[in-house]
């Protein structure tokens, strides 16, 4: 019986590796695996922006431009929601409310949206942890550089141009008078002004507390972490290199108090616990936790484990998930995840003094990466522990276990990293895809920019949203269905594969066993109802639909040799 059930397991092993794994020898970039299907449900749009700003023609069309989703700290069934355009959004997701809690675009005469969109106008807000007593929230925003009265506290190290020209990246503490009013009263200060004179280029984007940092015996109570990238110095060629210099406050993760006074302007604290604040250096910056960004997009940390992670956009290779240590150098602009800049693999076995990236994927699935949350919810308990992100550019999901990249950010061998799956998505039990839900949305026959600009938030209870800066929608992950369910009785079975093999090459919309998306029922299609092959919808009794393992190989072995077979016609 053992001898059998060995048989068994590994012919199933062999099968299933050989539907759903390349050729190791193609690429150095493990490949994408396909992995669940969840439904995405439709919860609440933001108000039309359009017009609003000095916008060129690639963005300026887009119906709102969300950036970022906080939950209100005084009020968990509140959220804080930012346009790019300037607004900040007090949103009620329940009572379908939407109020304009601040527009910061009026506040200050050189704020700029426009040159693309990318990183400019309101980029990001976030409340502290403490925001339902003390009224304190955070914003970064932009300005225009010429004609600015003000003087920046950082620039561009070396040859790195002019900081007449560009854009000025702000940072802002905001005091309201009442927290929890549905608009804003009260007062902001300046707390650090970065000059950026290559514009909307890989500039500070995101502000962050440690959610676990609840108690004043903790390191990071109070603390707070700004990510940005090297504002296109490195990635572009456009003067001295910045993001492993630690005299250069670009391509760096900063960590500072922003109850302090200690920084050279006087207007927050750099702890003396950073790597670099005691080091007696004067060519270091003490505010640096970490560096070797290209574009460090978002930072987050895990709610159960405290893991701190952060979302590194690629350049012609590689989009990277990195797990954060204190003065780590994360190796941009010399190396792109475990490629050399410009495509070289590194030796195996070399140790240069990086962190490497705990999971990548390459561009052949996505230009873009965007980040992330470990799922922690209730409603789709397959999905926890796993860390969600996707692609800016074409809106396509993935994941990873965390437990995988804690792993791989320890292993000696720094070409090991973490599995990347796809997530797939149904809304009303349909396949769809982010990209054409955004069309459907819009009203248009095709993806305006060819950017569906994917952006994830999570709120206290562990679930996780997705915004878009075209269409102004919040939609959520609500639970799980199957792909590859063809003939939707609630089984990925034998059934399935019938509904595929009967239409295969039919094209058109709604095709039953269009399990991709993609409008013809194809060799994907199979690939999904392989990845799916034996799930059930939730709630539904499977063992007497399902094959028992035996039945499970042999059906797969059947099917995998009717696709050879129909590959030599």
């Amino acid at each position: 019986m053992t001898s059998i059930s060995s048989r068994v397991a590994l012919s199933l092993a062999i099968v299933v590796s050989v539907l759903s794994v390349r050729s190791a020898d193609a690429q150095v970039v493990p490949a994408i695996v396909p992995g669940l299907t969840v439904e995405i449900a439709d919860i609440i749009q933001m108000p039309n922006t359009q017009g609003q700003g000095q916008e060129d023609s690639r963005s300026g069309n887009n119906v709102a431009r969300i950036n970022f989703l906080r939950e209100d700290p005084s009020d968990s069934s509140n959220w804080f929601i930012n346009d790019l355009r300037g607004q900040i959004y007090r949103v009620d997701p329940a009572a379908q409310q939407i109020e304009t809690y601040l527009d910061v675009d009026t506040v200050f005469d050189d704020f700029i949206i426009g040159d693309g969109g990318l990183s400019t106008g309101l980029i990001t807000l976030t409340m502290h942890p403490d925001f339902a007593t003390n009224g304190k929230f955070y914003t970064i925003h932009e300005e225009k550089a010429s004609g600015n009265p003000s003087t920046p506290d950082f620039q561009a190290i070396g040859n790195a141009g002019n900081i007449s020209n560009g854009q000025h990246g702000v940072v802002v503490e905001w005091t309201a008078s009442d927290p929890m009013a549905s608009t804003f009263s009260g007062t902001h200060r300046e707390m650090m002004r970065i000059a950026q004179p290559s514009g909307n280029l890989h500039n500070m984007g995101d502000i962050g507390f440690n959610p676990h940092a609840t108690d004043p015996s903790h390191p990071d109570y109070g603390i707070m972490y700004l990510a940005g990238g090297d504002a296109g110095y490195d990635s572009e060629g456009k003067g001295s290199d910045q993001a492993r210099e630690l005299s250069s406050i670009f391509g760096k993760i900063l960590r500072i108090d922003p109850s302090g006074n200690n920084s050279a302007n006087g207007q927050y604290g750099v702890p003396t616990d950073n790597p670099y604040a005691s080091d007696g250096d004067a060519n270091t910056l003490g505010e640096i936790y970490a560096s070797g960004f290209r574009n460090a997009h978002r930072i987050m940390w895990d709610m159960d484990t405290e893991t701190f992670l952060t979302t590194d956009i690629g350049q012609g290779s590689v989009e990277e998930i990195n797990i954060l240590e204190s003065g780590g150098d994360y190796g941009w602009d010399k190396y792109e995840g475990t490629f050399t800049r410009g495509g070289g693999i590194v030796p195996r076995g070399g140790d240069v003094g990086y962190v490497w990236p705990a999971a990548q994927y390459d561009h052949a699935d996505g230009f873009a990466i965007a980040g992330g949350f470990v799922y922690r919810g209730e409603q789709i308990p397959q999905l926890e522990g796993k860390f969600i992100y996707g692609d800016i550019r074409n809106g396509r999901i993935y994941y990873s276990d965390l437990d995988e990249l804690i792993a791989a950010h320890t292993d000696d061998d720094f070409l090991a990293t973490a599995t990347v799956y796809e997530l797939f998505l149904t809304q009303d039990r349909e396949p769809v895809s982010l990209e054409s839900l955004v069309i459907e949305s819009r009203g248009l026959n095709s993806l305006p920019n060819n950017r569906v600009d994917l952006r994830f938030a999570q709120t206290s209870d562990g679930e996780i949203y997705l915004t878009t800066k075209q269409d102004g929608w919040v939609r959520q992950l609500v639970g799980n269905a199957h792909l590859g369910d063809y003939n939707k009785d609630g089984l990925v079975d034998a059934a399935d594969f019938t509904v595929w093999r009967d239409t295969l090459d039919m094209t058109g919309s709604n095709l039953a066993a269009d399990g991709n998306g993609n409008g013809v029922i194809d060799m994907g299609d199979y690939d999904v109802w392989v990845a799916n092959f034996g799930m059930s919808a939730p709630g539904l009794a499977t063992s007497t639909a399902v094959p028992e393992p035996t039945g499970a190989v042999l059906l797969l072995g059947a099917a995998l040799a009717w696709r050879q077979q129909r590959r030599r016609r």
